[in-house]
């Protein structure tokens, strides 16, 4: 990018910034939400040009610098067409640019590197599947929003939904790292036994790392069990689960395993898709079925983690109306009103990641109410 144009662009970010602290001229103001509108209903084709890339497998290929020449080879592609399919990926900052010795080469950012060279599943690549996968789906938003019941080929429960192996890759991925720093926390010496489900594997990992000796039960839907042995390999584990669980995702009546009480269990997103008595359900159904004095762990995208990202809130909230109930996301605050009305003790907000994941974290009542 010529200096001219990154002094533009660098202009239009900090007008931005700007006006939301200072009332800006009418003239200025409408210049930049038109901007920022374009921005918006445009990303579709750069979020399309990013999937292509990756089914093209242009990411893997570009971890070593590689020339215009070399790329359009790759791809099958003319030179200028290389170009239509890089510079969307240079917006999202995923490729970049440089020129030494008068040869221009093209490579990933340390960010894409994140992404997309990766020991262990990325959320960030497979956000990039599921909007793939579901593309076709969301002109039927009007009609998902009015049913206020999700898609019919997408809701979380529906076996065939094409997208549920996908989500349920992203979230195992995206909560390993801070589980790590979760486990450090908590006092794991008389943890003996978790029960989880699929999401929750990579969670139990981060513990069992910490403590070696203890026992994982898998309860988890039928589709999200079959794709267990792939979870394992992926995230290195050691030693096989003591069972793996096939259940409904109704806290009343699901089996949770032989061993029967246990001493952590990982709730993530019971409070999504739903109305709240879902999630109320599974923290009662733990109170039975944890140990007086065990962990209740609860994962959610809480809503005020977003107060500096709108419109990242905008599109989980609308993935969700995907999924299930259309609804905005829970508050910290109102997820630790429904642990502690639910009975349980010692209720804590644990931020990891630098404060983009938070865990809340309770403690079965050492004497349980009759």
């Amino acid at each position: 990018m010529a200096l001219k144009q990154k002094l533009i662009s660098a202009s239009t970010l900090l007008m931005q910034a700007v006006g939301e602290l200072i009332p800006l001229p009418k003239s200025v103001r409408m210049t930049l939400d038109g901007f920022e509108f374009l921005r918006t209903v445009t990303g579709y084709q750069i979020s399309q040009a990013i999937s292509t890339a990756k089914k093209l497998g242009l990411f893997t290929f570009l971890e070593n610098d590689k020339s215009l020449t070399e790329i359009a080879k790759f791809l099958k592609m003319t030179e200028p067409a290389s170009i239509v399919l890089l510079d969307p990926c240079i917006v999202a900052r995923i490729v970049k640019r440089k020129t030494k010795n008068g040869v221009e080469t093209y490579g990933l950012t340390d960010y894409a590197r994140k992404i997309f060279i990766t020991k262990y599943w990325n959320p960030q690549s497979g956000q990039v599947d599921f909007i793939d996968c579901s593309w076709d789906t969301w002109k039927d938003l009007p009609e998902v929003l009015q049913g206020n019941d999700g898609h019919a080929h997408l809701k979380v429960y529906n076996r065939d939904s094409p997208i549920i192996l996908n989500s349920a890759s992203m979230m195992t991925s995206m909560l390993y790292k801070p589980a790590q720093e979760l486990a450090k926390q908590l006092d794991l010496s008389k943890v003996n036994n978790i029960v989880c489900g699929t999401v929750g594997v990579s969670m139990a990992k981060a513990m069992m790392e910490q403590k070696p000796s203890i026992d994982l039960t898998v309860c988890c839907l039928p589709q999200l069990i079959d794709i267990l042995p792939d979870v394992f390999k992926q995230f290195n584990y050691q030693k096989e689960p003591l069972e793996m669980v096939r259940n409904t995702g109704d806290a009343k009546i699901d089996g949770w395993g032989e061993v029967n009480i246990y001493e952590m269990i990982f709730l993530i997103r019971k409070f999504a898709w739903f109305t709240p008595d879902h999630g109320i359900d599974y923290l009662n159904r733990a109170m039975t079925n944890i140990r007086p004095g065990g962990y209740v762990i609860l994962w959610e995208p809480y809503a005020d983690m977003y107060d500096n990202v709108p419109w990242l809130k905008s599109s989980l909230q609308l993935a969700d109306g995907m999924l299930g109930m259309p609804a905005p996301l829970w508050t910290k605050a109102q997820v630790v009103d429904f642990v502690n009305k639910a009975g349980y003790d010692d209720v804590k907000i644990v931020d990891t990641a630098g404060g983009t994941c938070t865990f809340i974290v309770a403690r079965v009542p050492d004497k349980k109410a009759p």
